[in-house]
């Protein structure tokens, strides 16, 4: 009688998004990414500052009966900022820029309850359109961007079951840029910020 039971409470976990094996869910948010620059230049100084871009997407998630989950995602993240460059006490030049990617991401994750998650991982991204700068739109090349990235990122993952099979979602993403994405010479950005997301998702 215990062992049917026990079956009985399994497989109602098993039915809800909180213990399903595998969900899926679409997400959209923000992104407060920018590109941290570095100069070689003698006297030059880029003050770069992040602001609010847009990010929706796909994510979906693997979970073992442990806690243990893999999440995958699929997003369009814009790198929004503004970027101060002085020479001295003289400005260059201040004005914004918008570098839109498509990103690819996989993460680890322990998840504690089926509800909340942290996770660490990385992400390749490509170009998700022009690059918006100075009130003109060019392309990566153009605008001496590099034509993909990559990274590490962390992340935090909370779900609300709904019912039996969906769920509203919440994350957040930290992601760290490793490639220099800058083609100039003596230039050194790399992305990095957070995304938000929410989403709403079903569970199988």
């Amino acid at each position: 009688m215990k062992k049917i039971l026990a079956v009985l409470i399994l497989s109602f976990l098993y039915a809800t998004p909180s213990f399903a094996i595998f969900d899926l869910g679409l997400v959209g948010g923000i992104s407060q990414m920018s590109e941290p620059t570095t100069s070689s230049i003698s006297g030059t100084n880029y003050n770069v500052t992040a602001n609010a871009g847009k990010s929706y997407g796909v994510m979906a998630q693997f979970h073992s009966a442990f806690g243990l989950g893999l999440s995958l995602g699929a997003l369009y993240a814009e790198v929004d900022y503004n970027q101060l460059i002085t020479l001295g006490s003289s400005t260059l030049s201040n004005g914004g820029a918008l570098v839109p990617y498509y990103q690819f991401l996989v993460m680890a994750n322990y998840w504690f309850g089926g509800i909340l998650a942290f996770g660490v991982g990385g992400y390749y991204a490509v170009p998700g359109g022009n690059v918006s700068s100075g009130g003109t739109s060019g392309s990566f090349a153009s605008e001496n961007i590099k034509s993909d990235d990559y990274g590490l990122l962390g992340d935090l993952q909370i779900r609300i079951p709904l019912g039996l099979v969906t769920y509203l979602s919440a994350t957040a993403l930290y992601e760290y840029g490793l490639e220099n994405v800058s083609t100039v010479a003596l230039l050194t950005s790399h992305n990095q910020g957070f995304i938000f997301l929410a989403g709403l998702g079903i569970g199988f």
